[in-house]
């Protein structure tokens, strides 16, 4: 797919991954639709975007009716949609009987309730495309059962299910769905931020290049024959 003037959506756009594929896809020229928490949160990649080939929307993620609003909002605006990549996501580390039933409705909200609610309000704008496109992040914790991290791997479970089913249920209805089943990112993501991960890689830990990953999903966007799930972890990542 060639992406120049494609209408790109961008959920999670001001985080660590979300702030990558953006910077990436300017280079393309696309016309971006952003979709972030608050404004402030685009503050590493405000100075790259241009007024005329850039919608910005406001949304709590967690808050299931702002999602539907949105999702109204911009299907409203957007009657096609080429490509929607959700990359917004919580990591919320605990063991059962640690965890806040509000810590767990927060983690279903953000990495599976949002993405379903977003994929259903806006899949006849993606249908209108032609060629629609809808990228999931999801992790390895949605293959991998591990102990400390039930709402995590609950919510990245539903994802991975989520999205290999959609890839199969619209398959020759011009939309395709791809899952990226990705290991620990040198991100601030999840529990401890970028000082833990630091903490852990100077200890032998490997993570995987943030950049190189947001260049991987550009390619995987660009490539007409990609594939419903590609699975990449660092090296022992399966061990952890």
């Amino acid at each position: 797919m060639d992406l120049r003037d494609k209408i790109v959506l961008v959920v999670g756009a001001g985080g660590a991954m979300g702030s990558r594929i953006v910077k990436l896809l300017k280079k393309d020229d696309v016309t971006l639709v952003l979709v972030e928490r608050e404004k402030k949160l685009l503050e590493s990649i405000i100075d790259i975007l241009d007024g005329d080939k850039t919608s910005i929307y406001e949304c709590d993620m967690e808050n299931l009716s702002e999602v539907e609003k949105v999702g109204n909002e911009i299907a409203s605006n957007f009657p096609k949609i080429d490509i929607l990549i959700n990359a917004a996501g919580v990591g919320i580390y605990k063991e059962m009987k640690d965890i806040e039933v509000s810590e767990w409705e927060k983690s279903i909200n953000i990495n599976l309730n949002a993405p379903f609610i977003l994929i259903k309000k806006l899949i006849i704008s993606l249908q209108n495309s032609g060629q629609g496109l809808v990228i999931n992040l999801g992790s390895g914790m949605g293959v991998i059962a591990k102990v400390g991290r039930v709402t995590y791997c609950a919510s990245k479970f539903g994802l991975r299910g989520m999205s290999l089913v959609l890839s199969k249920e619209y398959k020759n209805k011009s939309v395709s769905f791809t899952l990226m089943t990705l290991g620990s990112i040198m991100t601030d993501f999840g529990t401890g931020g970028m000082e833990k991960r630091e903490e852990l890689a100077s200890n032998g830990k490997k993570y995987l290049d943030p950049d190189v990953i947001a260049q991987k999903i550009i390619d995987i966007a660009k490539d007409e024959n990609r594939q419903d799930e590609y699975v990449i972890y660092p090296e022992g990542y399966e061990n952890d």
